[in-house]
């Protein structure tokens, strides 16, 4: 058994590619093509169940298609050649064909270039035979001959008869059945003024001489007639229904036009609530750029703290002109503390004040507020209850100082923090101590909150 020869090549199978060659002798078989499948403009990607099958015209003009093997893995189709391929000489133009179900999604060309053999597969080179070909050629040629003649008679019997061929050729054949239908027509000499071969024209018959159906022609049309006028009578009829309903159209036109007229006013309203929403939103802003922290402290107090203020007078009017009411000003440090935060915030609290008056201020005296002494490593706590002093709403800022003492408190040597507030939780204010020496003493808030009861 001879080897098969394996041809491996790259098909891409890009529309328009340049159609791949392989060449083969002609009468070639037991061959093998392997094509691997690419893209040249990508990457070809072969789905899960595709199938390929190889289709292609011969230059004989004969068809080839047949299914062959593809490996999705490799993206490879395997072709096996035979002598059905390669028996017409020249470029036979082939294809793969790609399938998902019956469904073609792709193909490439690719031309099986076939060598001309210098023998043809069926020559016969026995010379023994020559001289049974030389007499077959006669045979042929004197029954072709033979066969030519009995065309002739047969033809001549269907058109003149006489030849003695066919029972009953001399009346039945074209000149018998021409004369036949010449003598037919010779009793019309002229119709509607007309003589010779006379043919049919326009008014020869009216419409009542036509038959239709058992009736004529004329009856026919009388009876489209009476049809048109029915219909006439019912458009007419229509016209006028449609005529009525003109208006209630209107009516309803009318009724629409208010409803865009009402639409346009819940418009209007919609803008000036989005406006009105805009200007809340702005106030919003404001409000939130004037916050005014009073949770750090303006000043620091040491234990060689004077009071150098004694104007209660200008600090009067300062809280007037604020609305803050407070029936206690502190004397020493709280005086400085309030005149100085008055200076430095007052007109952020008065915007503040003037833009929510949501926002209540308050100052709050704690007598006798009782704190025990601590250190750094075991501080010592105590609490005020803001609500116990009014404070209703939700605590925005709380300033305190025990004394004069503006709290934090801080060591002037070491700067460390000896009192301070350390948190507050709803209007619960917690105070921390590392020092000791405070005893029973006057505590002060300065309170911003929520709401109007202060």
């Amino acid at each position: 058994m001879p080897s098969t020869i394996v041809i491996r090549k790259k098909l891409d199978m890009t529309p328009g590619a340049v159609p791949t060659v392989v060449h083969r002798s002609q009468y070639d078989s037991d061959f093998t093509i392997i094509f691997e499948l690419f893209a040249r403009t990508g990457e070809f990607v072969i789905e899960s169940g595709t199938t390929a099958r190889l289709r292609g015209t011969k230059t004989s003009g004969t068809g080839y298609s047949v299914s062959i093997p593809l490996d999705i893995s490799t993206k490879t189709v395997t072709i096996t050649g035979d002598a059905q391929m390669t028996v017409a000489a020249g470029n036979n133009i082939f294809e793969v064909v790609l399938y998902l179900g019956d469904l073609e999604i792709c193909s490439s060309n690719f031309v099986l270039a076939i060598e001309r053999a210098a023998m043809d597969a069926d020559t016969i080179t026995d010379e023994t035979v020559v001289p049974e070909l030389e007499h077959l050629e006669e045979y042929t040629q004197q029954a072709a001959e033979q066969a030519a003649r009995s065309a002739s008679t047969y033809a001549e019997s269907w058109a003149v008869g006489g030849t003695g061929t066919r029972e009953g050729e001399d009346t039945n054949n074209a000149k018998y059945w021409s004369e036949q239908a010449r003598g037919a027509v010779t009793g019309v000499t002229s119709f509607n003024g007309r003589t010779g071969a006379v043919v049919p024209a326009a008014s020869d018959y009216t419409a009542a001489q036509i038959k239709r159906s058992g009736g004529t022609v004329e009856s026919a049309l009388q009876s489209v007639e009476s049809v048109n006028m029915n219909q006439d009578t019912r458009l007419t009829g229509l016209e006028s229904t449609v005529a009525g309903h003109g208006p209630r159209i209107t009516a309803a036109e009318n009724s629409i036009g208010s409803q865009g007229t009402r639409l346009t006013t819940a418009e209007g309203d919609i803008d000036a609530l989005e406006s009105r929403a805009t200007t809340a939103e702005s106030n919003i802003t404001t409000l939130q750029n004037n916050k005014v922290d009073m949770t750090t402290p303006l000043l620091n107090f040491d234990d060689t703290a004077t009071d150098p203020l004694t104007d209660d007078g200008a600090l009067a009017n300062a809280l007037t002109a604020l609305g803050i009411l407070s029936d206690v000003i502190p004397s020493g440090g709280g005086l400085l503390y309030l005149k100085k935060a008055l200076t430095e915030y007052g007109k952020k609290v008065r915007t503040l004040a003037s833009n929510n008056p949501k926002y209540a201020m308050k100052y709050i005296t704690v007598s006798n507020f009782q704190i025990a002494d601590g250190t750094q490593s075991s501080p010592a706590t105590a609490t005020v209850n803001l609500e116990d002093y009014g404070i209703t709403g939700s605590i925005w800022s709380v300033t305190a100082y025990i004394g004069s003492y503006l709290l934090p408190y801080i060591n002037a040597s070491t700067g460390a923090q000896r009192t301070w507030v350390s948190k507050i939780s709803g209007k619960i204010v917690t105070i921390t101590n590392t020092t000791s020496g405070w005893g029973s003493a006057t505590l002060y808030f300065f309170v911003i909150s929520t709401g109007t009861t202060v």
